[in-house]
């Protein structure tokens, strides 16, 4: 029996693909005569999501978290995207404008020299050109290194 179209409820619908992955979850492809809309089934456990831009393990990020992102500018996109379980790429580009730019229009979009910058000379454990703690290696890393650091404190 055909999957009922979830846009239009059609049972006029047909599989284009499936394939098993490797969790043993057979994913297939589904496509509507009617309304032409494409959607996708599991049968079993939906495998994590591994990225993309507007996504976070399968939930789509919703107009509060991109409130939060543009207008606490006190945190790195890093802290941001641990704070919202969201990669730091993604609320980057959230803060850019760059993807999500139609939510909350009304709050300003950070500009490119906005962006808060983290440098290991910056930071408290920063001391003579090396690292409190031992790492970064001043001459591989240097003093951007503090953009991953989860030790970093701003002096």
């Amino acid at each position: 029996m055909p999957a009922a179209c979830p846009a239009c409820n059609s049972s006029r619908s047909h599989t284009t693909s499936s394939k098993l992955l490797r969790n043993g979850t057979r994913r297939r492809c589904h496509h509507c005569y009617d309304c032409k809309h494409t959607w996708t089934s599991y049968d079993g456990p939906r495998p994590p999501h591994k990225g993309g831009s507007t996504a976070r393990r399968g939930y789509r990020i919703c107009p509060e978290e991109v409130e939060e992102m543009l207008a606490n500018r006190t945190l790195s996109h890093a802290q941001m995207g641990a704070k919202l379980n969201l990669h730091k790429g993604t609320v980057r580009n959230v803060r850019l404008g760059h993807i999500l730019g139609h939510m909350h229009p009304e709050l300003p979009r950070w500009q490119k020299g906005e962006l808060p910058t983290r440098t290991c000379n910056r930071c408290e454990h920063w001391i003579g050109g090396a690292c409190d703690y031992g790492f970064p290696d001043p001459v591989e890393e240097g003093p951007a290194f503090a953009a991953d650091c989860d030790l970093f404190q701003q002096r």
